[in-house]
């Protein structure tokens, strides 16, 4: 495997004494990894660090920051023009640059620049130190895009709240356009700890270490065909500060799970769904043998009666692989005769569980049964039927 002098580029950045309490990219491994996958709760710093990491590389290898959301919109001047502003806050731009002191966008690009006391742009870089680009235009970037050193590659917030068809390919297509043949570029790819049940785990073939991983964990993967990569679940509270501990007990101290990314926490963001205990009083269960599948994991749906609340799913967690005689869910492609295509009903059972999702009669054990139908409904793209 090709490599830039990553023992180098990790000694400078220590140098600019960034805070302890967030994440250091001194944690990856890219001298034996092509792809670095990095998920954490909110303000762990891993964007703007890699784009300080980014500076540093350019600095000494003359290469720079690809920039990638899922979409045109997400890299609009009104989203983006802050990217580098802590950056620039902070003065870590003349530690690195000496003849700079800030960083300018200017047209899906960021320069060096040298501005004085009057706002005026006294210098300016004339090579970008990061370019943007959105997935919706891979395939348009693909004949016409040349990117010669653009070997640090960052799709950020990749765990959307919804996958496009075919994203991963685009990803893909991505970055062989900007790669072209080189073998030095690494991929990162960033996100909140939003959803374990993403698409994108799915096409990578890491769904079971995701699935199984903990929080400040870090795992290796070597991929059949022999793709390396490293995924982090990023841990910054151990580090963090008693004074940020207190202002999330003063301002987030709700006990909410959806915060978990906010405030941190053992697992992911997960929203709030409605559960049992909150609509029903004394229900009792009718049929249990439908289930929902994806990616062999299953949950079981109970049908159950509530004299308030009337006829409703309720899904729950389910440890074992079902029996042959149950009526299975799923929006895979079906490999055995009890499992079902979950789009248009064919029958009054198939009819009774969409009414259930159409009139909001389906309830949670918990929060993940919830994302996991969530995400099933959300890969079919029924918006019908959507929570």
């Amino acid at each position: 495997m090709e490599n830039y002098n990553w023992k180098k580029a990790f000694a400078e950045f220590k140098k600019l004494k960034t805070p302890e309490e967030i994440w250091q990219p001194e944690t990856m491994d890219l001298y034996n990894n092509t792809w670095e996958i990095l998920l954490s709760e909110r303000k762990s710093g891993k964007t703007t660090q890699l784009l300080l990491f980014g500076l540093v590389c350019f600095k000494l290898f003359g290469i720079r920051v690809e920039y990638i959301r899922q979409t045109e919109e997400m890299v609009a001047p009104k989203y983006t023009q802050d990217l580098y502003a802590l950056i620039n806050q902070l003065g870590y731009v003349n530690k690195i640059f000496p003849d700079f002191n800030t960083v300018v966008y200017k047209a899906k690009r960021w320069y060096l620049a040298n501005i004085d006391e009057d706002g005026n742009t006294v210098q300016q870089s004339g090579n970008p130190v990061c370019v943007m680009n959105s997935l919706d235009h891979a395939l348009d970037l693909k004949s016409s895009y040349v990117s010669l050193n653009g070997d640090l590659i960052l799709f950020d917030e990749f765990l959307g709240r919804r996958y496009t068809r075919d994203e991963f390919v685009l990803l893909c297509h991505m970055i062989d356009t900007i790669r072209r043949f080189r073998l030095k570029t690494r991929v990162f790819l960033a996100a909140n700890t939003i959803s374990p049940y993403s698409t994108y785990f799915e096409e990578m073939g890491i769904k079971n270490e995701i699935l199984k991983l903990k929080r400040g964990q870090t795992i290796h993967k070597v991929t059949p065909l022999g793709l390396p990569m490293q995924i982090q679940w990023i841990d910054t509270t151990i580090k963090a500060s008693e004074k940020r501990r207190v202002g999330n007990n003063l301002f987030y101290g709700f006990g909410n799970s959806k915060l978990t990314s906010v405030v941190g926490g053992e697992g992911w963001d997960i929203a709030n769904y409605p559960h049992l205990y909150e609509y029903t009083e004394d229900s009792k269960c009718l049929f249990r043998d439908i289930y929902f599948k994806l990616y062999d994991i299953y949950k079981c749906a109970e049908v159950r009666h509530d004299k308030r609340f009337g006829y409703f799913l309720y899904i729950r967690p389910y440890t074992s692989v079902p029996d042959d005689d149950t009526y299975i869910f799923t929006c895979e492609q079906p490999t055995k005769a009890n499992e079902h295509f979950y789009q248009t009903p064919t029958n009054k059972l198939e009819r009774f569980v969409m009414n259930c999702f159409r009139d909001k009669k389906v309830l949670y054990a918990t929060n993940d049964d919830g994302r996991f139908i969530d995400e099933i409904l959300t890969k079919l793209k029924k918006e019908l039927y959507k929570i």
